[in-house]
Protein backbone atom coordinates (compact mmCIF):
# COMPACT_ATOMS: atom_id res chain seq x y z
CA UNK A 1 0.00 0.00 0.00
CA UNK A 2 1.39 3.53 -1.07
CA UNK A 3 1.47 6.10 0.88
CA UNK A 4 -1.11 8.28 -0.54
CA UNK A 5 -3.54 5.37 -0.48
CA UNK A 6 -3.12 5.21 3.45
CA UNK A 7 -3.95 9.18 3.30
CA UNK A 8 -7.53 8.35 1.64
CA UNK A 9 -8.15 5.95 5.07
CA UNK A 10 -7.12 8.22 7.21
CA UNK A 11 -9.68 11.16 5.89
CA UNK A 12 -12.47 8.57 6.17
CA UNK A 13 -11.60 7.76 9.15
CA UNK A 14 -11.34 11.45 10.38
CA UNK A 15 -14.77 12.49 8.50
CA UNK A 16 -16.85 9.90 10.34
CA UNK A 17 -15.19 8.92 13.66
CA UNK A 18 -16.02 11.80 16.27
CA UNK A 19 -15.05 10.47 19.20
CA UNK A 20 -17.15 11.22 22.79
CA UNK A 21 -15.42 10.58 25.80
CA UNK A 22 -15.88 6.92 26.68
CA UNK A 23 -17.16 7.41 30.25
CA UNK A 24 -20.36 9.10 28.55
CA UNK A 25 -21.17 6.03 26.27
CA UNK A 26 -21.49 3.51 28.96
CA UNK A 27 -23.71 2.93 31.85
CA UNK A 28 -22.40 1.13 35.01
CA UNK A 29 -21.77 -2.18 35.02
CA UNK A 30 -21.69 -2.52 31.05
CA UNK A 31 -18.27 -3.34 31.39
CA UNK A 32 -17.21 -6.22 33.05
CA UNK A 33 -13.23 -6.94 33.38
CA UNK A 34 -12.82 -10.73 34.52
CA UNK A 35 -9.63 -12.57 35.69
CA UNK A 36 -9.66 -16.02 35.97
CA UNK A 37 -7.02 -17.63 38.25
CA UNK A 38 -3.69 -16.49 39.52
CA UNK A 39 -2.26 -15.01 36.66
CA UNK A 40 -6.16 -14.10 35.10
CA UNK A 41 -6.28 -12.21 38.53
CA UNK A 42 -3.19 -10.52 38.50
CA UNK A 43 -4.06 -9.02 35.00
CA UNK A 44 -7.61 -8.17 35.36
CA UNK A 45 -6.43 -5.77 38.47
CA UNK A 46 -3.86 -3.97 36.38
CA UNK A 47 -6.21 -4.01 33.61
CA UNK A 48 -8.85 -2.13 36.04
CA UNK A 49 -6.48 -0.18 37.76
CA UNK A 50 -6.09 2.05 34.61
CA UNK A 51 -9.83 2.36 34.13
CA UNK A 52 -11.39 1.70 37.04
CA UNK A 53 -14.15 4.12 36.80
CA UNK A 54 -15.42 2.73 33.33
CA UNK A 55 -15.77 -1.19 34.13
CA UNK A 56 -16.37 -3.86 37.04
CA UNK A 57 -14.17 -5.77 38.07
CA UNK A 58 -14.98 -9.63 39.00
CA UNK A 59 -11.85 -12.17 39.98
CA UNK A 60 -12.24 -15.89 40.19
CA UNK A 61 -10.19 -17.90 41.96
CA UNK A 62 -9.12 -20.75 44.76
CA UNK A 63 -6.28 -19.19 46.13
CA UNK A 64 -7.63 -16.11 48.30
CA UNK A 65 -4.01 -14.27 47.80
CA UNK A 66 -5.47 -13.28 44.43
CA UNK A 67 -7.48 -11.40 45.73
CA UNK A 68 -5.66 -9.54 48.17
CA UNK A 69 -5.69 -5.64 47.28
CA UNK A 70 -8.60 -5.83 45.44
CA UNK A 71 -10.61 -3.73 47.45
CA UNK A 72 -13.05 -2.24 44.84
CA UNK A 73 -13.49 -6.59 43.15
CA UNK A 74 -16.33 -8.94 43.41
CA UNK A 75 -14.63 -11.72 44.22
CA UNK A 76 -15.44 -15.53 43.72
CA UNK A 77 -13.31 -18.06 46.16
CA UNK A 78 -13.65 -21.63 44.29
CA UNK A 79 -11.80 -23.32 47.58
CA UNK A 80 -14.42 -25.91 48.55
CA UNK A 81 -11.90 -27.52 50.76
CA UNK A 82 -10.90 -24.62 52.59
CA UNK A 83 -6.89 -25.62 51.63
CA UNK A 84 -6.57 -23.01 48.84
CA UNK A 85 -5.24 -25.83 46.48
CA UNK A 86 -6.72 -24.50 43.52
CA UNK A 87 -7.91 -26.43 40.45
CA UNK A 88 -5.34 -28.90 40.89
CA UNK A 89 -4.53 -28.60 37.11
CA UNK A 90 -7.73 -30.46 36.73
CA UNK A 91 -9.99 -28.01 34.40
CA UNK A 92 -12.84 -30.02 34.92
CA UNK A 93 -12.87 -29.42 38.74
CA UNK A 94 -12.80 -25.61 37.98
CA UNK A 95 -15.74 -26.02 35.92
CA UNK A 96 -17.64 -27.72 38.39
CA UNK A 97 -16.53 -25.49 41.30
CA UNK A 98 -17.47 -22.17 38.65
CA UNK A 99 -21.16 -23.69 38.27
CA UNK A 100 -21.36 -24.05 41.81
CA UNK A 101 -21.01 -20.58 42.52
CA UNK A 102 -22.61 -19.06 39.72
CA UNK A 103 -25.43 -17.97 41.66
CA UNK A 104 -23.12 -15.02 43.19
CA UNK A 105 -22.39 -13.44 40.34
CA UNK A 106 -24.89 -13.45 37.80
CA UNK A 107 -26.43 -10.35 38.26
CA UNK A 108 -22.86 -8.72 37.05
CA UNK A 109 -23.08 -10.77 34.04
CA UNK A 110 -26.60 -10.26 33.18
CA UNK A 111 -25.62 -6.12 33.35
CA UNK A 112 -22.50 -6.64 31.21
CA UNK A 113 -22.74 -6.02 27.86
CA UNK A 114 -19.21 -6.41 27.43
CA UNK A 115 -17.47 -8.93 29.39
CA UNK A 116 -13.08 -8.78 29.12
CA UNK A 117 -12.11 -11.82 30.15
CA UNK A 118 -7.58 -12.52 31.23
CA UNK A 119 -6.58 -16.24 32.27
CA UNK A 120 -3.63 -17.89 31.79
CA UNK A 121 -4.51 -21.86 30.56
CA UNK A 122 -1.95 -23.81 32.25
CA UNK A 123 -4.09 -26.34 32.84
CA UNK A 124 -6.32 -25.46 35.82
CA UNK A 125 -8.26 -22.61 36.74
CA UNK A 126 -8.35 -20.69 33.82
CA UNK A 127 -8.43 -23.41 31.44
CA UNK A 128 -11.71 -25.07 33.20
CA UNK A 129 -14.01 -21.62 34.33
CA UNK A 130 -12.63 -19.24 31.74
CA UNK A 131 -14.38 -20.87 29.00
CA UNK A 132 -17.70 -21.53 31.56
CA UNK A 133 -17.92 -18.26 32.44
CA UNK A 134 -17.76 -16.77 28.90
CA UNK A 135 -20.48 -19.63 27.87
CA UNK A 136 -22.24 -17.66 31.22
CA UNK A 137 -21.92 -14.31 29.89
CA UNK A 138 -23.38 -15.34 26.24
CA UNK A 139 -26.52 -17.20 28.06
Amino acid sequence: MKEDDTSDIRATIEQFYTPAPYSELVQDGEVLIAGVGGIGCLWALEAHSRCSNLAELLLIDADETSFEGANEANCLFLDSGGEGRGAAALPSMAIHRLRNGADSISELLERAEVLILMAGLGGGMGSGASGELAKMANQ
